[in-house]
């Protein structure tokens, strides 16, 4: 909600969002628990709000992002990022910087006369596929 209301230049608005993100380590909890419980009817009304919060924001940032680029990569991305982990905090949170950086520059639109980036390999996770990780899995502990 507040990346959707910041007036800013669409990138700008779309790196601070990330950056918060991977900086807020929620992304560290959907890895852990992810299949591990039955969510509440609830939980995934939350779900379903934010998945719509983010398409607005995500339709909003669109100029900004190479065309390849789908709404639900940002999940995973941001769950991949959040898979860096070294025993040190700080060092766990300055790697995890460095790669939100780089994989920022990957989704950025070219400048205006760039040679368009080559073309992303298969297709992008589906909201189906996202919320399906949820439901528990055979054997979780």
């Amino acid at each position: 909600e507040a990346a959707l209301a910041d007036p800013g230049e669409p990138w700008t608005v779309f790196a601070g969002f990330i950056r918060r993100l991977v900086a807020a380590d929620t992304s560290s909890m959907t890895l852990a628990l992810a299949g591990r419980f039955t969510p509440t009817p609830a939980m995934f009304e939350l779900a379903a709000r934010s998945n719509e919060l983010l398409g607005e924001l995500f339709n909003r940032v669109r100029p900004a992002l190479r065309d390849d680029t789908d709404v639900h990569d940002l999940s995973v991305i941001t769950e991949m990022i959040a898979s860096i982990k070294v025993p040190d905090r700080d060092r766990t949170m300055e790697l995890r910087r460095r790669y939100t950086d780089l994989v920022l520059a990957g989704l950025r639109a070219p400048a205006p006369g760039a040679p368009p980036p080559a073309p992303l390999s298969g297709q992008p996770l589906r909201f189906e596929e996202v919320s399906a990780r949820w439901a528990p899995r055979t054997g979780a502990s």
